[in-house]
């Protein structure tokens, strides 16, 4: 068993102890808050990282499980310690470990045969959400054949994830932001063997056809949901449009992911105002509120899919938002 120190003692530390013991030889702890170090945790004087400098203790790992983990692998590295003894720690019922490497100087995370480049807080929980804990993970019917439209398709996670299943032959993703998107056809070029399956487009989609002036951000939050003005041009599209174009091309079941940080609500209306719900046999959704009529939305949400003939899951994910699973059971060939 290899011996380990571990690099983060808070919650998660206290909650997945016993998974990290299952796996590692657990040989002392660090963590850079001035206010645990010194504290005594499992028998292990809490030290700061700088302890590492002085040799004392024979490790194989260095385990980093915070969640926001880049800055503290770049401290790492800065204080001399070679990457390969640095590991990235997920939990997910057990411990996860992604294979990494740096590609370009760009560090790559590898897991559930995904890579994703990792340059910014928000990739890691991207890649945490997305790769490790599969949070759009469904049953599909294994006779069937699907098409997914990923609305929302920041930098390429989802989509490279959904094309990881056999039986899912074309993504259809939409990303609005320039910056985002370029970052996403840059981890499809890491993922040849499933870049094939993915038509990544760069404009938005929402209830009509529009022009907007934005700043360019580049970041897992980006909306074009009451946004700060700038002068970039994004480009949006009518949802009907788009959908109608592709039920033209594909006769296979219709998937729905929507990220699209609070469009979701108006596409949905869309889309039921042109009679189209009843050709989509599954929806997954985070369902962003913007902390404004919370309730209301939430009912919006359950009167529309139960009309529809959605059998549904709505749950509180994270941050005031939630996650929806629709399955629609009008859809005659899901019920086959």
């Amino acid at each position: 068993m290899e011996k380990a120190i571990v690099f983060g003692i808070g919650q998660i530390y206290k909650t997945c102890a016993d998974m990290i013991r299952s796996k590692f030889d657990i040989v002392g702890l660090i963590d850079n808050d001035k206010n645990k170090q010194g504290q005594i945790i499992d028998g292990f004087k809490i030290e700061s990282p700088e302890f590492l400098l002085k040799g004392n203790i024979a490790y194989d790992k260095i385990l980093l499980i915070p969640q926001v983990k880049l800055t503290i692998l770049n401290q790492l590295i800065s204080l001399g310690i070679s990457m390969e003894k640095i590991d990235w720690c997920y939990f997910n019922g057990t411990i996860c470990i992604p294979q990494k490497e740096f590609i370009h100087d760009k560090l790559v995370l590898r897991e559930n045969g995904v890579k994703l480049i990792i340059e910014t807080d928000g990739d890691e929980i991207l890649f945490e959400d997305t790769i490790i804990r599969k949070s759009y993970e469904v049953s599909l019917n294994d006779n069937s054949q699907y098409v997914v439209i990923n609305i929302g398709g920041n930098v390429g996670d989802t989509a490279l994830y959904f094309a990881s299943f056999e039986n899912i032959v074309k993504i259809y993703a939409y990303e609005p932001f320039k910056n985002t998107f370029n970052r996403a056809l840059e981890n499809l070029k890491l993922n040849q063997n499933l870049a094939n399956k993915i038509e990544y487009h760069n404009f938005a989609i929402g209830n009509r056809n529009e022009e907007l002036f934005l700043d360019d951000v580049d970041s897992i939050g980006a909306s074009i949901i009451n946004p700060k003005k700038g002068t970039t041009k994004i480009i949006v599209r009518d949802v009907a449009e788009i959908l109608n174009e592709l039920f033209s091309k594909h006769n296979e079941e219709i998937f729905l992911e929507l990220d699209c940080e609070g469009s979701e609500f108006e596409i949905l209306s869309k889309l039921e105002s042109e009679n189209m719900l009843d050709k989509i046999s599954i929806i997954a959704m985070e369902c962003h509120y913007m902390n404004i009529n919370v309730p209301e939305k939430r009912e919006f949400l359950k009167k529309l899919l139960k009309k529809n003939g959605f059998m549904f899951k709505l749950f509180h994910f994270r941050y005031g938002h939630d996650l929806l699973y629709a399955f629609n059971f009008k859809n005659e060939k899901l019920g086959e």
